[in-house]
């Protein structure tokens, strides 16, 4: 049997100015493909003939620009029409792509590569946690996971997951059919799954797994920095004949997320910026980690604000490193001088958000080297500046220091520094053993918690918490 793989992720912020253009994603075709996807192995294992795709990765950013949209679709359409006669698909997506001019990625993706196979071809998605789930979307593909931890660390078994199911389904010839509820709830960094409602949402998904109907189920948060109607998070099931049996667990388990919608809390204090610093400078739980949360860039925010630098050079706080702040025309001015050269400089002046306000430095440039992307690949440049009590790194590319090897590639030691400030919302796993302390400033930005800030115009209302007084029964949207 054949199988076509591939994965197309870009998560979106649409409040982020920033669109994703098509020199901003990694694309690899042929068998690299098939070692960059953990599915991979499930199906050799299962003796499938394996066609790869693409893999394409950007960043989070804003919107997808078409052009980069249609251009990653149209390689993927095309190794279908060169490979006649797949029995089955698997993609690896997002979930939360939004497509100038368009909306969904996903839906349109699939909407295509279903003209192109019809509807009796096996598809399986693997997505992420945040997935915005549209009803076209989900009647057009028949095995869906997505991660069932956050923070994520179940990435790939969330795709040895999909690919097993998919592996079973094909093998007996079945094609399961997609139910999906959606409740009216935004969540956003305070929507983990070690605690209530979500954690025993993935709990009520454990036995649906041993089900040998349930041809797959998952529960997903949503993205709410997306403003679409088919933004919130949804609970979805595939089944084979008992429709009734994936109704009703869909329908429980998003009652669920209904209830336990006010239960959302920060396992670290969450607190307005001057109060984090404060908080940090009185710590001796070293080092501080403060999240940025406003300027998010894993959140697809641009990571250009320059608030808690400018707070942290009027507090008496040192020993502080600030990492990073995206300014590609500076950057890119002081990649031109010596380490060591002397600097004085106006951060954030190129700026379009309007949250983000020029701020000037002076110091030193303590290095200039290249920026590490997630998955190890290039991702920019950055400086770090030596301001005395604060060493600020600076890109020419939006950047996330995910790990304390993201850190420690810019030559620097984590050892060093008592606070460090870092754009996102909860630590990611690999930097919680090494934190003595995390702080959630409550920044604001394209991806701040405070949703009722951001403006919303197109997202389906009314929506929690953004509106409190009314009531919801579960309905099913698929």
């Amino acid at each position: 049997m054949k199988v076509l793989v591939g994965s197309f992720q870009c998560e979106s912020n649409t409040f982020c100015k920033k669109k994703a253009s098509l020199e901003d994603f990694e694309i690899v075709q042929g068998t690299e493909v098939i070692d960059r996807l953990a599915a991979s192995g499930v199906f050799a294992d299962n003796g499938f003939e394996i066609i790869p795709a693409v893999f394409a990765s950007a960043l989070p950013s804003g919107e997808v620009r078409q052009q980069a949209f249609n251009y990653v679709r149209d390689v993927i359409l095309k190794v279908i029409d060169d490979n006649p006669g797949i029995d089955a698909v698997y993609l690896y997506l997002h979930g939360a792509m939004c497509v100038e001019g368009i909306g969904s990625g996903e839906e349109a993706l699939i909407t295509a590569i279903r003209q192109k196979i019809g509807m009796n071809i096996l598809i399986g998605v693997a997505l992420d946690f945040h997935a915005n789930n549209t009803s076209e979307f989900i009647k057009k593909v028949n095995i869906v996971y997505g991660f069932r931890t956050a923070p994520h660390i179940d990435h790939d078994q969330t795709e040895i997951r999909t690919a097993e199911a998919l592996c079973r389904r094909a093998l007996k010839r079945q094609l399961p059919v997609t139910v999906m509820f959606k409740a009216p709830v935004l969540g956003a960094d305070a929507a983990t799954t070690d605690k209530y409602p979500l954690k025993d949402m993935m709990e009520m998904l454990e036995p649906l797994d041993s089900n040998e109907d349930i041809a797959s189920a998952a529960v997903f948060n949503g993205q709410p920095w997306v403003d679409y109607e088919f933004t919130g998070p949804s609970v979805v099931i595939s089944y084979i004949n008992n429709r009734e049996l994936a109704v009703e667990a869909a329908r429980r388990i998003s009652a669920i997320h209904w209830e336990g919608r006010g239960s959302f809390r920060f396992d670290v204090p969450a607190l307005e910026p001057v109060q984090a610093i404060e908080s940090a400078i009185k710590s001796d739980r070293l080092p501080v980690f403060i999240t940025d949360s406003g300027d998010n860039t894993t959140a697809g925010a641009e990571g250009e604000g320059t608030l808690m630098l400018r707070l942290l050079m009027e507090s008496k706080a040192d020993n502080v490193l600030v990492c990073g702040i995206n300014d590609r025309e500076k950057t890119n001015e002081l990649l031109k001088m010596n380490i060591g050269d002397e600097v004085d400089a106006v951060i954030g002046e190129s700026s379009h958000e309007s949250f983000v306000i020029p701020t000037a430095v002076k110091g030193k440039i303590l290095n200039k080297t290249k920026v590490t992307g997630w998955a190890g690949e290039d991702a920019g440049d950055a400086v770090v500046i030596d301001l005395g009590q604060i060493h600020l790194v600076i890109t020419n590319e939006r950047a996330a220091f995910i790990s304390p090897a993201h850190i420690e590639g810019l030559g620097l030691k984590l050892s060093d520094y008592k606070i460090i400030v870092l754009k996102m919302g909860y630590l990611f796993p690999k930097l919680v053993p090494v934190a003595g302390e995390v702080i959630f400033a409550l920044t604001p930005g394209t991806s701040t918690n405070v949703f009722s800030s951001l403006g919303y115009k197109n997202i389906t209302r009314p929506i929690y918490p953004i509106d409190t007084d009314f009531e919801w029964t579960p309905v099913q949207i698929v």
